[in-house]
């Protein structure tokens, strides 16, 4: 799971696995951190920058 992000090195154990939450995963999504970094006015907005290409280039590196 620290492969995706979602946990640190020191978490490794089953019970941070179980832990995990929807909204653990759908905070690495690619359209909220285009959201929540201020490039984009809204969820929708984010998906639109994205499938335009025109946010990717940045979070790609």
């Amino acid at each position: 799971m620290n492969r995706y992000g979602l946990l640190d090195e020191s978490q490794c154990k089953l019970d941070y696995v179980l832990a995990l939450t929807v909204e653990n995963f759908l905070e690495r999504r690619l359209q909220t951190l285009v959201f929540k970094s201020g490039v984009a006015k809204s969820i929708h907005h984010a998906r639109v920058l994205i499938k335009q290409r025109g946010a990717v280039k940045e979070y790609a590196e």
